[in-house]
């Protein structure tokens, strides 16, 4: 059906590439998008990006040059969810049923432990969720109209 959720296992799609340049055997945490394999391709191809690509390379990224290309990534799924996140903690949000899930990816890579109701992280849930509404929103996107 598809990939209709927001937790790492799905999201976290594996770019595995190799070839002259690439560092033999080196690996990240990186966060990219799947759009971002086509500026990146291009980019260690020695092809010019079309100026109408929005993605970004990932190749500072492949070659150590930067730990990250995106301080923050955001995922969605129709009407039903949207997703933030960072190098270490993740929001998703369920818009229909009101439901937040906070998760500390370092604490807990697997996702169990839904922080969003804790007493602790109400200032990082408040400092995320504005995050998100201003991402979104600026998008487009209807959930957030």
């Amino acid at each position: 059906m598809g990939k209709q959720n927001m937790y790492d296992h799905t999201i976290r799609v594996p770019f595995i590439i190799s070839g002259p340049g690439i560092p033999k055997g080196r690996s990240t945490a990186a966060f990219g998008y799947l759009r971002d394999m086509f500026p990146t391709v291009c980019q260690l191809a020695g092809i010019t990006v079309p100026a109408t690509v929005r993605a970004k390379s990932l190749v500072p990224v492949i070659t150590g040059k930067t730990k990250i290309v995106y301080p923050l990534g955001y995922g969605y799924f129709r009407d039903v969810q949207r997703m933030m996140r960072d190098e270490r903690w993740k929001l998703t949000w369920y818009p229909k049923i009101k439901k937040y899930q906070l998760f500390d990816l370092w604490a807990d890579p697997h996702e169990l432990r839904n922080l969003a109701n804790d007493p602790d992280q109400r200032e990082r849930m408040a400092r995320m969720r504005g995050q998100m509404r201003e991402w979104f929103a600026g998008q487009g996107d209807p959930v957030f109209r």
